[in-house]
C-alpha cells in the first residue's frame, strides 16, 4: 500500500526532483511499471494495489494485478481519451473511502479523468511516493500533448483493431472478422465485393488474411477513385474547396 503521513518528511529527503529527470527517463520508468493503490467508486470494494504501465507504441496506459505471475492486462485507457490528470485527493472514488484517505499523504494522490462522452470516467490512485505521482502527471501530460504524425496514428489504430479481431490461437482473420471490422467502422460493402478483395489478399489460398493483408484491405477502402468523382460534383471552384452545406448534404445521403 502507499506511504502514510508519518513518513512524509523522511521520504522527501531522498526523493529526486522530477524536474531533474528528462521526460524520456520519466516515461521509461512508466514503461517499466509502478505500483499504485486504486480506489473504487463503491465503498464496498476496498482499495487494491495494481501495477500501472505506459505503452508508448500503442499510446495507452494499462494495469495488472501484482500477485499474478503471468500479469494479464486487467484494464487499459487510450491516452488520447485522457482529459484531466492532476495531483488531488478530491474525487468520487476517494470520497467513498474517507477513513482510509486520512492515513495517506495527499501529495501521493492522483486523479485521472478520461472518456469520450460528457460524463467522464475516473481513475483514482495513490502512488507509493509523491515523486512517482509527479512522474505520472508529467509523463502523461507530455504524451497527451505530443503531436503524433497521422500515419503513425492510423498504424496504431489498425494494430489495435487487428488485436481485437484475431481469434484466440489464430494468426489471421476471415470474412467473418472483416465484416465485424466494417460494421464497427460504419462501412457498407456487399459480400461479392468482400470476396473479391479477399481473393486478392489471400496469398495462401485458405480464405485467411494476415496483418499485412489487413492493412492492404484498409488502404483499398481509403483509396477509392469514386471519391474524386464525388468531390468534383460537390466542389464549385475547380476542385479546391467544398462548402460545409454541400459536404453535410453528401453525408446525409451516404449515411442513410
Amino acid at each position: 500500500m502507499s506511504k502514510f503521513k508519518g513518513s512524509k518528511k523522511r521520504d522527501l529527503k531522498h526523493q529526486e526532483s522530477s524536474s531533474s529527470m528528462t521526460v524520456d527517463k520519466i516515461i521509461a520508468k512508466m514503461e517499466d511499471g509502478m505500483t499504485m493503490t486504486r480506489f473504487y467508486p463503491t465503498g464496498k470494494r476496498k482499495p487494491e494495489n495494481r501495477v500501472y504501465y505506459v505503452n508508448v507504441a500503442r499510446m495507452i496506459f494499462y494495469w495488472t494485478r501484482p500477485d499474478r505471475h503471468d500479469r494479464p492486462v486487467e484494464g487499459s485507457v487510450k491516452i488520447r481519451e485522457v482529459k484531466v490528470i492532476r495531483k488531488s485527493n478530491f474525487s468520487k472514488d476517494f470520497e467513498k473511502n474517507v477513513d482510509y484517505l486520512k492515513k495517506v499523504d495527499s501529495n501521493c494522490c492522483l486523479v485521472i479523468l478520461y472518456g469520450t462522452t460528457f460524463n467522464l470516467k475516473s481513475l483514482s490512485c495513490i502512488a507509493q511516493t509523491a515523486q512517482e505521482c509527479s512522474y505520472w502527471v508529467e509523463g502523461l501530460t507530455h504524451l497527451m500533448n505530443k503531436n503524433v504524425p497521422h500515419p503513425t496514428v492510423v498504424s496504431r489504430w489498425l494494430q489495435m483493431e487487428w488485436n481485437m479481431l484475431v481469434p484466440i490461437k489464430q494468426n489471421g482473420i476471415t470474412m467473418k472478422e472483416l465484416k465485424t471490422f466494417l460494421i464497427r467502422s460504419n462501412i457498407k460493402m456487399n459480400v461479392a465485393e468482400m470476396t473479391e478483395k479477399i481473393k486478392k489478399l489471400d496469398v495462401n489460398n485458405n480464405a485467411v488474411i494476415d496483418f499485412k493483408g489487413f492493412k492492404a484491405f484498409y488502404e483499398s477502402l481509403m483509396n477509392q477513385q469514386a471519391i474524386g468523382k464525388y468531390f468534383y460534383t460537390l466542389s464549385k471552384d475547380n476542385w479546391k474547396n467544398v462548402l460545409f452545406k454541400h459536404f453535410k448534404s453528401f453525408l446525409m445521403m451516404e449515411q442513410k
